[in-house]
Protein backbone atom coordinates (compact mmCIF):
# COMPACT_ATOMS: atom_id res chain seq x y z
CA UNK A 1 0.00 0.00 0.00
CA UNK A 2 2.55 2.58 0.66
CA UNK A 3 4.67 1.54 -2.61
CA UNK A 4 1.29 2.17 -4.25
CA UNK A 5 0.73 6.27 -2.70
CA UNK A 6 4.77 6.57 -3.54
CA UNK A 7 3.97 5.56 -6.97
CA UNK A 8 0.61 7.48 -7.13
CA UNK A 9 2.78 10.68 -6.08
CA UNK A 10 5.79 10.10 -8.13
CA UNK A 11 3.47 10.58 -11.53
CA UNK A 12 0.46 13.06 -10.04
CA UNK A 13 1.29 16.56 -11.42
CA UNK A 14 2.59 18.94 -8.73
CA UNK A 15 0.05 20.87 -7.38
CA UNK A 16 -0.16 23.34 -3.97
CA UNK A 17 -3.52 22.49 -1.53
CA UNK A 18 -4.81 25.49 -2.08
CA UNK A 19 -4.30 27.25 -5.18
CA UNK A 20 -5.49 30.44 -6.66
CA UNK A 21 -7.72 30.60 -10.18
CA UNK A 22 -5.10 33.15 -11.39
CA UNK A 23 -2.12 30.27 -10.46
CA UNK A 24 -4.13 27.65 -12.00
CA UNK A 25 -4.43 29.79 -15.29
CA UNK A 26 -0.53 30.49 -15.13
CA UNK A 27 0.34 26.72 -14.60
CA UNK A 28 -1.89 25.56 -17.79
CA UNK A 29 -0.48 28.47 -19.86
CA UNK A 30 3.39 27.32 -18.24
CA UNK A 31 4.00 23.48 -16.39
CA UNK A 32 6.13 24.65 -13.32
CA UNK A 33 7.89 21.39 -14.04
CA UNK A 34 9.47 23.05 -17.66
CA UNK A 35 10.76 25.52 -15.51
CA UNK A 36 11.94 23.85 -12.30
CA UNK A 37 15.44 23.02 -13.20
CA UNK A 38 16.50 26.16 -14.83
CA UNK A 39 16.85 29.35 -14.54
CA UNK A 40 13.93 32.18 -15.34
CA UNK A 41 14.84 35.37 -15.45
CA UNK A 42 11.38 37.90 -14.25
CA UNK A 43 11.39 41.79 -15.39
CA UNK A 44 9.63 43.05 -12.65
CA UNK A 45 8.91 46.99 -13.18
CA UNK A 46 6.79 47.17 -9.61
CA UNK A 47 3.20 47.80 -11.49
CA UNK A 48 0.72 45.19 -10.41
CA UNK A 49 1.16 42.74 -13.50
CA UNK A 50 4.71 41.97 -12.63
CA UNK A 51 4.14 41.63 -9.23
CA UNK A 52 1.76 39.61 -9.68
CA UNK A 53 3.51 37.72 -11.99
CA UNK A 54 6.47 37.22 -9.58
CA UNK A 55 4.24 36.22 -6.32
CA UNK A 56 2.25 33.32 -8.63
CA UNK A 57 6.05 32.03 -10.09
CA UNK A 58 7.10 31.75 -6.41
CA UNK A 59 4.04 30.16 -5.34
CA UNK A 60 3.91 27.39 -7.95
CA UNK A 61 7.62 26.56 -8.51
CA UNK A 62 8.38 23.04 -8.06
CA UNK A 63 11.38 21.83 -6.36
CA UNK A 64 14.58 22.13 -8.76
CA UNK A 65 18.00 23.30 -9.83
CA UNK A 66 16.58 25.82 -10.95
CA UNK A 67 16.25 29.60 -9.76
CA UNK A 68 13.77 32.51 -9.89
CA UNK A 69 15.63 35.98 -10.65
CA UNK A 70 13.78 39.69 -10.92
CA UNK A 71 15.14 42.15 -13.25
CA UNK A 72 14.45 45.80 -13.23
CA UNK A 73 15.50 48.78 -15.07
CA UNK A 74 15.14 52.55 -14.09
CA UNK A 75 14.98 54.02 -17.23
CA UNK A 76 15.12 57.96 -15.60
CA UNK A 77 11.55 59.18 -17.26
CA UNK A 78 10.00 59.67 -14.44
CA UNK A 79 12.49 61.30 -11.78
CA UNK A 80 11.75 60.38 -8.33
CA UNK A 81 8.78 58.56 -9.33
CA UNK A 82 11.26 55.92 -11.35
CA UNK A 83 13.99 55.98 -7.96
CA UNK A 84 10.62 54.86 -6.36
CA UNK A 85 9.59 51.95 -8.56
CA UNK A 86 13.53 50.89 -8.45
CA UNK A 87 13.53 51.24 -4.54
CA UNK A 88 10.25 49.37 -3.99
CA UNK A 89 11.69 46.33 -6.69
CA UNK A 90 14.31 46.04 -4.47
CA UNK A 91 12.46 45.85 -1.39
CA UNK A 92 10.23 43.33 -2.57
CA UNK A 93 12.50 41.12 -3.69
CA UNK A 94 14.42 41.19 -0.29
CA UNK A 95 11.54 40.33 1.12
CA UNK A 96 11.12 37.30 -0.85
CA UNK A 97 14.20 35.95 -1.14
CA UNK A 98 14.18 36.47 -4.38
CA UNK A 99 17.97 38.04 -6.21
CA UNK A 100 17.08 41.06 -7.98
CA UNK A 101 19.17 42.35 -10.61
CA UNK A 102 18.64 46.39 -11.69
CA UNK A 103 20.26 49.12 -13.85
CA UNK A 104 19.61 52.59 -14.32
CA UNK A 105 19.93 53.89 -17.66
CA UNK A 106 19.07 57.38 -18.92
CA UNK A 107 17.01 56.34 -21.79
CA UNK A 108 16.29 59.96 -23.21
CA UNK A 109 19.52 60.79 -23.49
CA UNK A 110 19.83 57.36 -25.87
CA UNK A 111 17.39 58.34 -28.72
CA UNK A 112 18.29 57.82 -31.83
CA UNK A 113 17.57 59.61 -35.20
CA UNK A 114 13.47 59.58 -35.97
CA UNK A 115 13.22 57.43 -33.00
CA UNK A 116 10.53 58.10 -30.29
CA UNK A 117 10.92 58.02 -26.35
CA UNK A 118 8.92 54.73 -25.84
CA UNK A 119 11.23 52.83 -28.77
CA UNK A 120 13.87 54.03 -27.35
CA UNK A 121 13.09 52.70 -23.86
CA UNK A 122 11.56 49.33 -25.03
CA UNK A 123 15.18 49.22 -26.91
CA UNK A 124 16.98 50.15 -23.87
CA UNK A 125 14.63 47.57 -22.26
CA UNK A 126 15.46 44.54 -23.98
CA UNK A 127 19.05 45.16 -24.08
CA UNK A 128 19.06 44.82 -20.53
CA UNK A 129 16.86 42.03 -19.66
CA UNK A 130 19.06 40.20 -22.94
CA UNK A 131 22.20 41.03 -21.31
CA UNK A 132 21.35 39.60 -17.82
CA UNK A 133 19.63 36.88 -19.20
CA UNK A 134 22.95 36.30 -20.62
CA UNK A 135 24.90 36.79 -17.28
CA UNK A 136 23.11 34.29 -14.98
CA UNK A 137 22.36 31.79 -17.63
CA UNK A 138 18.55 32.18 -18.20
CA UNK A 139 16.82 29.74 -19.83
CA UNK A 140 13.64 32.18 -19.99
CA UNK A 141 12.67 35.61 -19.60
CA UNK A 142 9.06 35.78 -18.27
CA UNK A 143 7.13 39.55 -18.69
CA UNK A 144 3.73 39.73 -17.42
CA UNK A 145 1.54 41.07 -20.01
CA UNK A 146 -1.97 40.10 -19.89
CA UNK A 147 -5.34 39.59 -21.35
CA UNK A 148 -6.29 43.55 -21.71
CA UNK A 149 -3.18 43.58 -22.71
CA UNK A 150 -3.83 41.70 -25.71
CA UNK A 151 -6.87 43.18 -26.11
CA UNK A 152 -5.25 46.62 -26.28
CA UNK A 153 -2.80 45.77 -28.96
CA UNK A 154 -5.02 43.88 -31.29
CA UNK A 155 -7.46 46.89 -31.33
CA UNK A 156 -4.82 49.52 -31.68
CA UNK A 157 -3.65 47.90 -34.55
CA UNK A 158 -7.18 47.37 -36.45
CA UNK A 159 -6.96 51.19 -35.96
CA UNK A 160 -3.64 52.08 -37.53
CA UNK A 161 -3.90 49.42 -40.20
CA UNK A 162 -2.72 45.88 -39.68
CA UNK A 163 -2.92 42.55 -41.54
CA UNK A 164 -4.10 38.91 -40.80
CA UNK A 165 -0.51 38.64 -38.82
CA UNK A 166 -0.50 41.54 -37.02
CA UNK A 167 -4.46 40.96 -35.99
CA UNK A 168 -3.08 37.98 -33.87
CA UNK A 169 -1.49 40.37 -31.05
CA UNK A 170 1.09 39.38 -28.49
CA UNK A 171 2.99 36.12 -28.79
CA UNK A 172 3.03 33.84 -25.93
CA UNK A 173 6.61 32.94 -26.86
CA UNK A 174 9.36 33.45 -29.12
CA UNK A 175 12.94 32.91 -29.26
CA UNK A 176 15.31 35.87 -28.06
CA UNK A 177 18.05 36.86 -30.79
CA UNK A 178 21.78 37.06 -29.60
CA UNK A 179 24.56 38.20 -31.86
CA UNK A 180 26.95 34.85 -32.53
CA UNK A 181 29.71 36.91 -30.67
CA UNK A 182 27.64 37.44 -27.26
CA UNK A 183 25.95 34.07 -27.60
CA UNK A 184 28.43 32.98 -24.41
CA UNK A 185 27.29 34.15 -20.89
CA UNK A 186 28.09 38.11 -20.33
CA UNK A 187 30.43 39.03 -17.64
CA UNK A 188 28.21 41.98 -16.64
CA UNK A 189 25.05 43.73 -18.06
CA UNK A 190 27.00 46.40 -19.65
CA UNK A 191 28.62 43.57 -21.21
CA UNK A 192 25.86 42.78 -23.43
CA UNK A 193 25.18 46.27 -24.92
CA UNK A 194 23.50 45.77 -28.46
CA UNK A 195 22.16 41.87 -27.33
CA UNK A 196 18.83 41.75 -28.75
CA UNK A 197 19.27 44.63 -31.03
CA UNK A 198 17.16 42.57 -33.43
CA UNK A 199 14.50 42.02 -30.97
CA UNK A 200 13.74 44.72 -29.73
CA UNK A 201 13.87 46.09 -33.66
CA UNK A 202 11.08 43.00 -34.17
CA UNK A 203 9.44 44.33 -31.08
CA UNK A 204 8.92 47.41 -32.43
CA UNK A 205 8.05 46.15 -35.69
CA UNK A 206 5.29 44.47 -33.39
CA UNK A 207 3.67 47.44 -32.46
CA UNK A 208 3.08 48.37 -36.07
CA UNK A 209 1.17 44.97 -36.63
CA UNK A 210 3.61 43.74 -39.14
CA UNK A 211 4.89 40.77 -36.38
CA UNK A 212 3.68 37.58 -37.39
CA UNK A 213 1.61 35.14 -35.28
CA UNK A 214 2.14 33.25 -32.55
CA UNK A 215 5.60 32.91 -33.03
CA UNK A 216 7.04 29.61 -31.72
CA UNK A 217 10.26 28.15 -31.36
CA UNK A 218 10.61 26.99 -34.97
CA UNK A 219 11.80 30.27 -36.35
CA UNK A 220 8.39 31.75 -37.48
CA UNK A 221 9.33 35.56 -37.26
CA UNK A 222 12.67 34.67 -39.64
CA UNK A 223 10.70 32.95 -42.20
CA UNK A 224 12.78 29.70 -40.90
CA UNK A 225 16.12 31.56 -41.08
CA UNK A 226 18.09 33.32 -38.64
CA UNK A 227 19.75 36.55 -39.18
CA UNK A 228 23.07 36.72 -40.41
CA UNK A 229 25.24 37.06 -37.16
CA UNK A 230 22.86 35.77 -34.76
CA UNK A 231 21.36 32.60 -32.79
CA UNK A 232 18.83 32.09 -30.60
CA UNK A 233 19.38 32.65 -27.41
CA UNK A 234 16.77 32.82 -23.95
CA UNK A 235 13.06 32.53 -24.85
CA UNK A 236 10.86 35.20 -24.04
CA UNK A 237 7.67 34.10 -22.34
CA UNK A 238 4.33 35.35 -21.48
CA UNK A 239 2.38 33.49 -19.29
CA UNK A 240 -0.44 35.68 -18.07
CA UNK A 241 -1.97 36.48 -21.45
CA UNK A 242 -4.91 34.62 -20.19
CA UNK A 243 -5.20 36.23 -17.56
CA UNK A 244 -7.22 39.48 -16.72
CA UNK A 245 -6.43 42.74 -15.16
CA UNK A 246 -9.30 42.51 -12.65
CA UNK A 247 -7.98 38.46 -11.66
CA UNK A 248 -4.16 40.61 -11.09
CA UNK A 249 -5.81 43.26 -8.65
CA UNK A 250 -8.23 40.63 -6.63
CA UNK A 251 -4.82 38.31 -6.38
CA UNK A 252 -2.87 40.70 -4.86
CA UNK A 253 -5.05 42.21 -3.01
CA UNK A 254 -5.94 38.65 -1.50
CA UNK A 255 -2.21 38.56 -0.94
CA UNK A 256 -1.70 41.98 0.61
CA UNK A 257 0.55 42.71 -1.82
CA UNK A 258 1.38 46.19 -2.83
CA UNK A 259 2.32 47.55 -5.86
CA UNK A 260 3.40 50.50 -7.88
CA UNK A 261 0.80 52.96 -10.37
CA UNK A 262 2.37 54.58 -12.64
CA UNK A 263 0.79 57.93 -12.90
CA UNK A 264 1.46 58.35 -16.94
CA UNK A 265 -0.76 55.58 -17.54
CA UNK A 266 -3.75 57.64 -16.28
CA UNK A 267 -2.51 60.12 -19.31
CA UNK A 268 -4.57 60.39 -22.37
CA UNK A 269 -2.06 62.10 -24.82
CA UNK A 270 -0.99 58.56 -25.15
CA UNK A 271 -3.39 56.41 -27.96
CA UNK A 272 -3.36 53.45 -25.85
CA UNK A 273 -4.35 55.00 -22.71
CA UNK A 274 -7.26 56.44 -24.89
CA UNK A 275 -8.14 52.67 -25.67
CA UNK A 276 -7.36 51.46 -22.50
CA UNK A 277 -9.82 54.13 -20.49
CA UNK A 278 -12.19 55.34 -22.96
CA UNK A 279 -12.78 53.60 -26.33
CA UNK A 280 -13.19 49.85 -25.13
CA UNK A 281 -15.38 50.87 -22.59
CA UNK A 282 -17.61 53.05 -24.56
CA UNK A 283 -17.48 50.12 -27.20
CA UNK A 284 -18.67 47.60 -24.05
CA UNK A 285 -21.15 50.33 -23.22
CA UNK A 286 -22.92 51.03 -26.63
CA UNK A 287 -22.09 48.50 -28.57
CA UNK A 288 -21.17 44.92 -27.38
CA UNK A 289 -20.37 44.19 -23.41
CA UNK A 290 -18.68 40.75 -24.78
CA UNK A 291 -16.02 43.14 -27.01
CA UNK A 292 -13.09 42.63 -25.30
CA UNK A 293 -13.91 38.35 -25.81
CA UNK A 294 -14.54 39.39 -29.42
CA UNK A 295 -11.31 40.84 -30.04
CA UNK A 296 -9.40 38.01 -28.15
CA UNK A 297 -11.14 35.46 -30.68
CA UNK A 298 -10.45 37.51 -33.50
CA UNK A 299 -6.20 37.00 -32.51
CA UNK A 300 -6.65 33.59 -31.65
CA UNK A 301 -8.29 32.95 -35.41
CA UNK A 302 -5.67 35.51 -37.13
CA UNK A 303 -2.79 32.84 -35.66
CA UNK A 304 -4.48 29.73 -36.49
CA UNK A 305 -4.80 31.37 -40.16
CA UNK A 306 -0.75 32.40 -39.87
CA UNK A 307 0.45 29.33 -38.54
CA UNK A 308 -1.17 27.75 -41.48
CA UNK A 309 -0.16 30.29 -44.51
CA UNK A 310 3.94 30.39 -42.69
CA UNK A 311 5.09 27.31 -43.65
CA UNK A 312 4.48 27.66 -47.21
CA UNK A 313 5.90 31.40 -46.79
CA UNK A 314 8.98 29.55 -44.95
CA UNK A 315 9.21 27.11 -48.10
CA UNK A 316 9.04 30.19 -50.53
CA UNK A 317 11.63 32.26 -48.79
CA UNK A 318 14.33 29.00 -48.65
CA UNK A 319 13.54 29.01 -52.63
CA UNK A 320 13.73 32.18 -53.85
CA UNK A 321 15.85 34.51 -51.49
CA UNK A 322 19.32 34.61 -51.14
CA UNK A 323 20.93 36.93 -48.41
CA UNK A 324 24.48 38.14 -49.01
CA UNK A 325 25.07 39.87 -46.00
CA UNK A 326 23.32 42.40 -43.58
CA UNK A 327 22.49 45.27 -46.45
CA UNK A 328 21.71 43.12 -49.09
CA UNK A 329 19.74 40.06 -50.44
CA UNK A 330 18.19 39.40 -53.89
CA UNK A 331 14.90 37.32 -54.43
CA UNK A 332 14.34 34.89 -57.43
CA UNK A 333 11.45 36.38 -59.09
CA UNK A 334 10.51 33.28 -61.05
CA UNK A 335 9.92 31.44 -58.12
CA UNK A 336 7.40 33.97 -57.02
CA UNK A 337 5.71 34.93 -59.89
CA UNK A 338 2.45 33.04 -59.79
CA UNK A 339 1.95 33.03 -56.56
CA UNK A 340 -1.13 34.73 -54.73
CA UNK A 341 0.09 38.70 -53.59
CA UNK A 342 -0.46 38.21 -49.92
CA UNK A 343 2.11 35.17 -50.25
CA UNK A 344 4.77 37.73 -52.06
CA UNK A 345 4.05 40.09 -49.64
CA UNK A 346 4.89 37.58 -46.58
CA UNK A 347 8.07 36.77 -47.77
CA UNK A 348 9.22 40.33 -48.81
CA UNK A 349 8.48 41.10 -45.28
CA UNK A 350 10.36 38.35 -44.06
CA UNK A 351 13.40 39.35 -45.37
CA UNK A 352 12.95 42.94 -43.65
CA UNK A 353 12.40 41.01 -40.48
CA UNK A 354 15.76 38.89 -41.51
CA UNK A 355 17.62 41.98 -42.59
CA UNK A 356 16.68 43.47 -39.23
CA UNK A 357 15.26 46.70 -41.48
CA UNK A 358 12.89 49.28 -39.97
CA UNK A 359 9.50 48.26 -40.89
CA UNK A 360 7.62 50.95 -38.97
CA UNK A 361 7.30 53.30 -42.26
CA UNK A 362 6.29 50.31 -44.66
CA UNK A 363 2.58 50.54 -44.90
CA UNK A 364 0.59 48.11 -47.34
CA UNK A 365 1.19 50.42 -50.42
CA UNK A 366 5.12 49.97 -49.71
CA UNK A 367 4.69 46.21 -50.23
CA UNK A 368 2.39 46.19 -52.62
CA UNK A 369 4.56 48.55 -54.52
CA UNK A 370 7.31 45.99 -53.80
CA UNK A 371 5.02 43.08 -54.99
CA UNK A 372 4.54 44.95 -58.30
CA UNK A 373 7.97 45.39 -59.16
CA UNK A 374 8.78 42.15 -58.40
CA UNK A 375 5.64 40.12 -60.18
CA UNK A 376 6.42 42.48 -63.11
CA UNK A 377 6.64 40.30 -66.39
CA UNK A 378 10.01 41.00 -68.32
CA UNK A 379 9.79 43.76 -70.56
CA UNK A 380 6.65 45.47 -69.10
CA UNK A 381 7.51 49.23 -67.98
CA UNK A 382 6.95 48.71 -64.37
CA UNK A 383 9.21 51.13 -62.04
CA UNK A 384 12.71 49.29 -62.46
CA UNK A 385 14.43 50.78 -59.52
CA UNK A 386 12.75 52.43 -56.39
CA UNK A 387 13.62 53.74 -52.75
CA UNK A 388 11.65 52.68 -49.83
CA UNK A 389 11.83 53.64 -46.22
CA UNK A 390 14.86 53.13 -44.36
CA UNK A 391 16.97 53.43 -47.58
CA UNK A 392 16.77 50.19 -49.12
CA UNK A 393 17.09 50.62 -52.52
CA UNK A 394 15.04 47.92 -54.52
CA UNK A 395 16.15 47.54 -58.63
CA UNK A 396 14.98 44.60 -60.92
CA UNK A 397 18.09 42.81 -62.66
CA UNK A 398 16.68 40.69 -65.15
CA UNK A 399 15.09 37.44 -63.30
CA UNK A 400 16.00 38.82 -59.51
CA UNK A 401 15.13 41.42 -57.47
CA UNK A 402 17.85 42.89 -55.95
CA UNK A 403 17.78 45.30 -52.42
CA UNK A 404 20.25 46.83 -50.35
CA UNK A 405 20.17 49.32 -47.82
CA UNK A 406 22.26 52.05 -48.41
CA UNK A 407 24.31 53.49 -45.47
CA UNK A 408 22.38 55.82 -43.40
Amino acid sequence: MILMQLFVQAVTPFRHASMHPLEEQLCRAWPPKRWADVTVLVAVSGGADSVALLRALLAVRQPGRGRLVAAHLNHQLRGEHSDADAAFVADLCRRLGVECRTESIAVAQTVRGGEGLEAAARRARYQFLAATAAAIGARYVALGHTADDQVETILHRIIRGTGIAGLAGIPQLRALMLPLADSQPAQSSRAGQGVLQLATDIEGNMAEGHAGSIEDLQGQLYGGHSPPGWQPGATLIRPLLSVWRTQIIEYLDLLGQPYRQDQSNLELNYARNKIRRQLLPWLAAELNPAVAQSLLRLGALAAEVQAVIQPIVEKLYSQAVEVHDARRASIDRRVLIGQPRYLVREVLIAVWRCLQWPMQAMGFEQWDALADMLLAPPGSPETTSRTFPGKVQAELDDDRLRLERLQT
